[in-house]
């Protein structure tokens, strides 16, 4: 591969990868037909190829500008192009090495900076919750484009107190978890936690509350990966004593983005890094809420009614279908409770734009995206939008008044109306 290396890049790892990653696209171009940046802009650079090429053109030395910069940063690392590669190209893991490269090379303007620094370090500081609270209560006096990421107060619908220990009533133990809530997810969408609480112990599920934490996500898109690594050792230290002592079967994220993130834990970690088994062995328990959907469906049937229920557009993220590979699971155990369930006929697999702190970082492209998938949502005529990440859903419900919300929002407001009866 040092053929294709600039001098600085022999004997840098990272670079090494990326190298043999890049090599591996034949340039086919199949990608570029579903990459959505390339949809709106038409321009070659903005599209996995171009992008590719670019970061080609920096490992053999070329000197990454601006525009480079820019062209990568528009990226939403959505990985639809690597659903879509003949050739399974590792787009996402060489888009995050040659994005470092080029940023290690070239700075960036005052105000992104500042921006991106504010990003990295309110969404995971202790005092986000304080602030969302505030923030809500006086949401209608913000500017337009702030209003826009902070959700309107939603009706509580499920009232779960998450205890760090709490065993559901029957004292009937199937199955053991260790439950996540993320960063942001408790301050902004309360509900959603929860509900997947609730849906989890009335499914006869023994749910461990972890500490309020981030996955790291959030640092490693905000070009701190360092900080990210941190968060990652912290998180693993703390999980490791419930995995130890506890015998613990799962570790659940009802947000698909942090259940990819934490699957990809071990990438983190050289061999010899006293941190790789114990990140293997997370990894290896790690799911996503929707995973174990058939191993409730069971108990769900039990507790609901057989009826008709809800007409419902789901929009599956990135990180399911495209990061996690996770399809179908969601509709149709939906379907087997009678529900009317469907995804939009056209660009489905296609990115809403919100892609983590992308929506803040670049509005105009995430706002014509969101606009887009609001569309054709729109044309199932649904009572409800529901979908699996925190981000799409915020981000998808700043663009219409009709209800967006996370699918286990729906089936625990099932389960509690069905128990008031």
């Amino acid at each position: 591969m040092s053929k294709h290396l600039a001098d600085e890049y022999l004997n840098r790892e990272d670079a090494l990868i990326a190298s043999d990653l890049a090599q591996r696209c034949v340039q086919c171009g199949f990608c570029t037909a579903t990459c959505p940046t390339f949809q709106i802009t038409g321009n070659e650079l903005d599209g996995p190829r171009g992008r590719i090429s670019l970061i080609k053109g920096v490992l053999e030395g070329n000197t990454p500008t601006d525009v480079t910069q820019k062209h990568l940063d528009r990226c939403l690392l959505c990985r639809n192009c690597e659903t879509t590669c003949p050739s399974g190209v590792q787009y996402g893991k060489l888009f995050s090495i040659g994005k470092k490269l080029v940023d290690e090379k070239v700075k960036r303007g005052r105000f992104n900076q500042i921006l991106r620094w504010l990003l990295r370090k309110g969404l995971t500081s202790s005092l986000f919750s304080v602030s969302m609270k505030i923030s809500k209560k006086f949401r209608l006096f913000f500017p337009k484009f702030l209003k826009n990421k902070i959700p309107k107060n939603p009706p509580v619908l499920i009232k779960s107190k998450t205890n760090t220990k709490l065993i559901h009533k029957s004292n009937i133990i199937k199955t053991k978890v260790l439950f996540l809530g993320g960063c942001v997810q408790p301050s902004m969408l309360p509900n959603i936690n929860a509900s997947a609480l609730k849906l989890l112990r009335d499914c006869d599920f023994d749910c461990i509350v972890a500490p309020k934490t981030c996955c790291g996500a959030i640092k490693a898109h905000l070009d701190d990966k360092k900080g990210s690594i941190e968060e990652v050792k912290k998180n693993i230290d703390s999980w490791w004593s419930y995995i130890k002592f506890d015998n613990i079967k799962y570790i659940i994220a009802n947000a698909s983005a942090c259940s990819y993130e934490i699957k990809k834990y071990h990438e983190l970690f050289s061999k010899d890094s006293p941190y790789y088994f114990k990140s293997k062995k997370i990894v290896s328990l790690a799911v996503d809420l929707s995973e174990i959907l058939p191993e409730l469906l069971s108990g769900l049937k039990k507790q609901l009614p057989e009826k008709k229920r809800g007409k419902l557009a789901f929009h599956p993220p990135c990180t399911l279908q495209h990061g996690q590979k996770i399809n179908g699971v969601i509709e149709n155990i939906f379907s087997e409770l009678g529900y009317n369930i469907s995804t939009p006929l056209k660009d489905s697999n296609i990115c809403c734009g919100s892609a983590g702190t992308y929506s803040v970082l670049q509005p105009k492209f995430a706002n014509i995206l969101r606009n887009n998938k609001l569309n054709e949502l729109k044309k199932i005529n649904p009572e409800i939008i529901i979908s699996a990440n925190i981000g799409c859903i915020s981000h998808l419900q700043s663009g219409t008044d009709k209800p967006v919300m996370h699918w286990v929002e729906v089936l625990a407001n099932e389960l509690e109306n069905s128990q008031r009866c």
